[in-house]
């Protein structure tokens, strides 16, 4: 507000540009598939067993 009146910018925005940047699509590339591979490990490291079923559990090898 200058001396008792409201200046108002009707200035428009710029579009939004969307630039290929190699290096930032690389990097999202890399991301995609490094969460892809967690999700891999992380849904195939467990394992249920039946009522009816014996399991042994091992540690690298070793029975524990």
């Amino acid at each position: 507000m200058i001396n008792g009146t409201y200046r108002f910018s009707f200035k428009t925005q710029k579009p939004m540009e969307f630039t290929q940047d190699p290096k930032k699509i690389t990097r999202t590339i890399l991301l995609i598939l490094l969460g892809v591979v967690l999700l891999i490990g992380v849904l195939t490291c467990l394992y249920t067993v039946d009522d009816k079923q014996q399991a042994v559990v091992t540690t690298f090898g070793k029975v524990t």
